[in-house]
Formats: C-alpha cells, structure tokens, sequence
C-alpha cells in the first residue's frame, strides 16, 4: 500500500475511524517533516504539531479538540460517506521559540475503512499574543 500512495503527487493522509493515521506518503511526510513509520498509529493532531495534543488530555480529547476543522472533516467523511472539499484549517502550533498558525486547505474522501484526506498546507503565521 504505501507504494501505491507514495506514487501519488499530492501530500495524502490515511485516516482510521478514531482519527488514528493509517498510512501517509512521502509528499505529506515532507510536508509534516516526518518519516512514515513516525506517523503510524498516531492522532492527527500529534502529527500537525497542535499545541492541544500536548495538553493532559491528549490529542482528539481536550477541550479545543471539538472545534478541529481537521477532524471534524474526517469525522464527517466516515458518518455520511461525503467528501469535504478544500475546507479550510487553522492549526496553533509550536516551534522551538514561538507559537504559530498553520493554515490548511483539506479535502476528504472515503474509501474501504479510511478516509484519505489531502492536505494543501497554505500558510504559517505568527500567532498574536493577545
């Protein structure tokens, strides 16, 4: 399988019911700076670098976790079986020495067990401290 998806020239996410990843290829593994093996079994929001999957909670259980567009996406593609296009996303993430927004573009597709979701990462931006 990984072959196959490595042979798509699109960063693609493999997404599992409990919005675990399943697989991801090479073009999101750049993207995300991330060796596949590293993204197997994970939460999505571990793998974006949310800053509210390091809460106690962990990722899909804190607080914040309800609004995620990401995953509402995902969760929305398993229950109804529609795809969501292009939607756009807002990440807080964090680097070594500031908090930044990454914004996304995702469109979701399902198909046997997963949904495949594409990510078109648009822009990082400085986080206001207000």
């Amino acid at each position: 399988m990984q072959r196959h998806i490595d042979s798509i020239s699109v960063p693609i996410v493999l997404v599992d019911s409990n919005n675990s990843i399943v697989a991801t290829n090479s073009k999101a593994c750049e993207m995300l700076g991330r060796r596949p093996e590293a993204t197997i079994d994970c939460m999505l929001g571990t793998v974006f670098d949310c800053v509210h999957s390091r809460l106690p909670e962990g990722c899909g259980r804190a607080i914040h976790c309800s609004g995620c567009v990401i995953r509402k996406c995902v969760t929305a593609t398993f229950n109804t079986g529609a795809p969501q296009l292009s939607i756009p996303a807002t990440l807080s993430v964090e680097s070594p020495d500031q908090l930044l927004e990454a914004v996304f573009s995702v469109t979701t597709v399902k198909s046997v067990g997963v949904v495949a979701m594409r990510i078109e990462k648009l822009a990082t931006n400085h986080r206001s401290s207000e």
